[in-house]
């Protein structure tokens, strides 16, 4: 669904917003699901918070392991769709990195609700609105049997942290370094949770600022350096040259290095992000390689109303950066982009269906 000649096609028209990782502003009482965040790690913040997926959806298909949550993005459409007034992505990856290019070892779930729903108010919160509205106890019973890591019964603590902190500071934010990993402490609820819990952070979401002649100017830096070393010390091996330098763009060079120099040209724009969105028609994932690219065939239709999927987000290998691995660890993570594809008419099933789509994924190697 990509070809040699993206890089230099102007996208007329669609503008890609990026994600950060970066700590919460509001402190972590601010990526409680009542905020309606986009953020990675800790525990997920569940937009319905009762009909959650299913123990088999949350199971990495390719090792039998539960799967780790990565990352949520609040994707609404609000002015569009009466029934996607709220609308969420949500990410989940498989705890052994090896398998991770592997079917069903990264899997996405879409969920939406209306404005008028059970579980939030018509408004949107106010600033000291630090917890969820309450649910009925036979409601929080439910979410609780159903989700692995029992995000509930983490809320009030988070909450609880939160005011204690505003309490103190008289701003209202927290200081910003605990989540809902812990009250307060970067350590596990009480709940006992066994499942990795990546470090949580916001992915602060801004327009793409995109400048055509930064990006040609960051392609004749990587040609510059390269030849002035080789002027200096002539050829040199691929063990000599810099990983930036190794990827300079020449002529002779091969496809795969003209390709990735691009990529990073185009990624040097904002170097810290990690995610690409847009769920615009026409939009394209930033591909790091030529290799591995799906075709029209590969991603398959919406599984409940035929609709062809189309791109919505890409996770950028920065992301790696933020999950605190040991990289000599054999299971760490490692990915050149996960791409997700969605349902282009973003359907809703039934009253009494299923809250969580899932969606398709398409892993791209390092």
């Amino acid at each position: 669904m990509a070809d040699d000649d993206d890089f230099s096609e102007e996208e007329e028209g669609l503008e890609y917003m990026l994600g950060f990782a970066r700590s919460p502003e509001g402190g972590p009482a601010s990526l409680l699901r009542h905020q309606f965040p986009s953020k990675m790690g800790g525990r997920p913040a569940w937009l319905d918070p009762v009909h959650l997926p299913t123990r088999d959806q949350l199971t990495c298909q390719a090792t039998g392991q539960p799967l780790n949550f990565l990352l949520q993005v609040y994707a609404p459409l609000e002015a569009e769709r009466e029934d996607a007034f709220h609308r969420a992505l949500f990410l989940f990856v498989t705890p052994q990195g090896p398998a991770v290019t592997k079917p069903g070892a990264v899997r996405a779930f879409r969920c939406q609700l209306p404005r008028k729903n059970p579980y939030y108010s018509f408004e949107p919160p106010k600033p000291d609105d630090l917890a969820p509205p309450d649910l009925p106890a036979a409601a929080v019973e439910s979410s609780l049997a159903a989700d692995p890591w029992r995000t509930l019964e983490a809320e009030p603590a988070v909450a609880a942290a939160c005011k204690a902190s505003s309490a103190g500071t008289g701003n209202g934010t927290g200081n910003g370094n605990s989540s809902t990993q812990g009250a307060g402490s970067g350590k596990p609820a009480p709940n006992k949770v066994s499942l990795h819990l990546y470090p949580e952070l916001e992915l602060d979401v801004e327009p793409e600022d995109r400048e055509t002649e930064q990006e040609d100017a960051a392609l004749t830096k990587l040609m510059e350096d390269y030849d002035s070393r080789v002027e200096s010390e002539g050829e040199l091996t691929e063990e000599e040259v810099p990983e930036e330098v190794l990827n300079q763009v020449e002529e002779n060079c091969p496809i795969d290095r003209k390709h990735f120099a691009m990529f990073q040209a185009r990624v040097s724009c904002a170097p810290d992000q990690v995610i690409r969105y847009c769920f615009r028609d026409g939009a394209s994932p930033l591909w790091p390689s030529p290799a591995n690219l799906p075709t029209l065939a590969d991603v398959p239709p919406c599984k409940r109303c035929g609709a062809p999927r189309k791109f919505e987000f890409q996770v950028m290998p920065q992301l790696l950066n933020h999950l605190q691995q040991d990289e000599m660890d054999p299971a760490a993570l490692d990915w050149g982009t996960i791409v997700v594809y969605t349902c282009s008419k973003s359907c809703s099933g039934p009253p009494g269906g299923a809250k969580y789509d899932e969606e398709f994924v398409w892993v791209q190697p390092s």
